[in-house]
């Protein structure tokens, strides 16, 4: 079995807690700005869940009364890229924007509702457990050994791994992660 568990957020220094507290005030500042004052930002994943990695990032649902539209997902990047020039904000995914801060918890920001169709990102690899935990022991590696991965560059490695070997398990998976190549970046 993997070796590694996962960090508690409670790590986070005050001051760490304070910017990604201003990070997301100002997501959702733009959010509203954008898509009118009924629209809600939810906080989601793993750190809603209190079983975050320290240094993972936040989860972020943009909920609506009705259905965003293409344009207004542009809108809302872009408006995001302004509200943060310091940082990566880009879009891997019709319904996803990353925000990739060089301080702070990098930033997925979901829309919950669109008016259009897309290819849906596959997860249900994620559902499974020992699929996470080797993907959050993994990325602790990293963290530990002073690097930064995009989390959606690990995810995809995993799922075409998991997708090219139907009997996988936690070990082979990490090994696999291990011996991936990845772009990385130092921490801060």
């Amino acid at each position: 079995r993997v070796g590694l568990s996962a960090d508690r957020a409670a790590a986070q220094t005050a001051a760490e807690k304070h910017l990604n507290g201003a990070n997301i005030a100002t997501v959702e500042s733009v959010v509203k700005k954008v898509l009118g004052g009924s629209a809600q930002l939810v906080r989601a994943g793993s750190d809603k869940k209190s079983d975050d990695v320290a240094e993972g990032d936040l989860d972020l649902l943009i909920d609506t009364p009705t259905n965003v539209t293409v344009p207004q997902t542009q809108a809302v990047l872009l408006a995001l890229q302004v509200a943060f020039p310091g940082s990566e904000v880009d879009s891997h995914h019709p319904t996803v924007i990353r925000i990739f801060h060089d301080i702070g918890k990098d930033m997925d920001v979901v829309f919950r509702k669109t008016a259009f169709e897309t290819k849906a990102y596959p997860r249900e690899h994620f559902k499974n457990s020992s699929a996470r935990h080797s993907i959050r022991c993994f990325k602790k590696l990293m963290l530990h050994s002073g690097l930064k991965v995009k989390g959606v560059e690990i995810e995809q490695v995993a799922i075409h791994f998991m997708q090219e070997n139907p009997g996988w398990d936690a070990d082979s998976l990490f090994a696999h992660l291990q011996k991936s190549s990845f772009q990385t970046k130092p921490l801060k």
